[in-house]
């Protein structure tokens, strides 16, 4: 699998704007590479479920942008005089709660194919001191 995969996989999941267009091929290979970075000596970064994973990151990670900026720039209501504008931008948060929901979703079908980063105590011993 390649990150153009990953970025086809992302324009179906979401629209894309011109902008977001032109940042997708950077986007998707930068997802790629975080989770297949991640993978096991032996996973096969090939699975297509390492493909969903990497667009379901970059799809999190657009619906995130999106909602940062759309903080700034949202106009709900303004009216002067005759002229009247109006921007409704739909419900950004619900929008990052699913993309959010579709990554883990995503990342939950590949995590048997992750390096265990973990840590664990072994041979702890407690000296008590009376």
């Amino acid at each position: 699998m390649s990150y153009r995969e990953v970025k086809d996989s992302l324009l179906r999941l979401v629209e894309l704007d011109e902008t977001e267009k032109s940042l997708a091929d950077g986007l998707c290979r930068e997802c790629f590479r975080e989770i297949t970075a991640g993978m096991k000596a032996d996973a096969d970064s090939e699975d297509a479920r390492v493909t969903a994973a990497a667009a379901g990151l970059a799809y999190y990670k657009t619906i995130l942008k999106r909602n940062s900026n759309s903080a700034v720039e949202e106009i709900t209501n303004f009216k002067a005089g005759d002229v009247s504008i109006t921007q409704n931008t739909g419900n950004t948060s619900n929008q990052l709660k699913t993309a959010e929901g579709y990554f883990k979703s995503c990342y939950a079908k590949i995590a048997h194919m992750m390096a265990d980063n973990g840590f664990a105590f072994t041979n702890v011993k407690v000296k008590v001191i009376v």
